[in-house]
């Protein structure tokens, strides 16, 4: 068992053979044993990983931190402030500096992940993925998951996406469906083809009381000069009704968000030239987060575990309109309508892929036109094919825009 692992979040390792913290064997000599780059990146991560003194296995790591667990340690990975001990933190474990091209937050608030340049489609694979509701109510009062067959069904699933002759670009997962310590392995199995990972994941316990419910996205790119993979997590704000009254009912919990939104407005991020935004469930029904993100982002994903599927129906068509951008829903199969909605012209385009029910877990690859809904929102009036005309007050932000296409007579 690797030693870093007692550094890592709960939540995101089986505690099962980890050893107590106190039991930790201490190098009181390690000063005069390695250069002082080495010695204070590593003093830096023992802050981090909540490590007293200076233990051997952080200093003379044979299985060290992988970057993408670095940024799960530092909360401010993403800001300037956190960009020089990451820096540290990279060379003195891993032997090389980061470049410029780092994952970062910029000065509007985008979190900005370097990555190829933007081809003009990208493949969504939408899964149709059943948490089976027993598996919910042992997350919620930290019990064993009754579901044996869980984990052989996601690889089942998983290894049906690497398959699929039509590479994908993202697969999206439900609201609540995975385990945390299921992420990084499954993560990893996904970059291997170039496939990033958005997925809901189970609760997490923040104390005795209080639970955060998160949507986390595994997302590659080369900021480090190779291909890498990082990790973004991003809280709910606040819990669905029936979600908060069955968390009080059940195990007296309440749910609060780790990190509150600046300005109460969603984070938008831009993987490559690819700009998106994530919303779980019923944040999807806040008037106010649909404004923010218009004309801001090619895509909304929305990661679900909802079965009042009527009214979700009619806010995925109306968003696709009125925000003039991609929908992806993804929802718990046994409610199913996981779709991508697209605000095309022709009604019977709308639904690039629509699914509902079935017995088994699977995956169906849909494909979105970045470029091309750019193109038209790029105009000054709006062309008239493929999409709706833009709605009024409609504004592209600067960010987003190319070049228009001429149109035929």
């Amino acid at each position: 068992m690797p030693f870093r692992f007692i550094g890592l979040p709960s939540e995101m390792v089986a505690q099962r053979g980890i050893p107590a913290r106190n039991t930790i064997s201490n190098c009181h000599e390690v000063a005069d044993l390695l250069p002082d780059i080495v010695l204070d990146g590593t003093l830096q991560l023992a802050k981090w990983a909540k490590l007293s003194e200076r233990p051997h296995g952080l200093f003379f790591a044979t299985r060290p931190f992988d970057v993408s667990e670095l940024f799960i340690l530092n909360k401010d990975a993403y800001t300037a402030k956190g960009q020089a001990s990451m820096r540290a933190m990279v060379q003195a474990l891993r032997g090389f500096k980061f470049e410029e091209k780092t994952p970062c937050f910029d000065k509007h608030g985008v979190l900005q992940i370097p990555g190829d340049a933007m081809s003009r489609k990208h493949g969504i694979a939408v899964s149709s993925w059943q948490t089976d509701l027993n598996s919910w109510t042992a997350a919620v009062t930290r019990s064993i998951d009754p579901d044996a067959d869980r984990y052989a069904r996601l690889n089942r699933l998983l290894d049906g996406v690497i398959a699929q002759p039509h590479d994908s670009r993202y697969l999206i997962l439900p609201e609540l469906a995975l385990p945390a310590h299921w992420f990084i392995r499954i993560a990893r199995k996904l970059q291997r083809r170039g496939i990033s990972l958005i997925t809901g994941i189970e609760y997490l316990h923040a104390g005795k009381s209080l639970v955060r419910n998160q949507v986390w996205a595994a997302l590659s790119h080369d900021g480090l000069g190779f291909p890498s993979l990082m990790i973004y997590r991003q809280d709910k704000q606040r819990p669905a009704l029936h979600e908060e009254r069955e968390l009080l009912r059940l195990a007296g919990l309440e749910m609060k968000p780790e990190t509150c939104w600046k300005n109460g407005i969603p984070p938008i991020v831009q993987h490559g030239d690819f700009r998106f935004a994530m919303l779980v469930c019923s944040e999807l029904t806040n008037i106010s987060y649909r404004s923010a993100l218009r004309g801001k982002v090619d895509a909304l994903f929305v990661p679900e575990w909802n079965q009042d599927t009527e009214t979700f129906n009619a806010l995925v068509e109306s968003a696709a309109l009125d925000m003039h951008a991609y929908i992806i829903q993804c929802n718990d199969r046994q409610y199913g309508d996981s779709r991508i909605r697209a605000p095309f012209q022709e009604s019977w385009k709308r639904d690039v892929l629509r699914v509902k029910g079935g017995l088994t877990d699977y995956c169906v690859i849909g494909e979105i036109d970045i470029q091309a809904l750019r193109q038209f929102q790029s105009s000054y009036r709006s062309p008239r094919k493929p999409f709706k005309p833009v709605p009024d007050g409609f504004e592209i932000s600067y960010e987003r825009k190319v070049l228009p296409l001429g149109e035929a007579e």
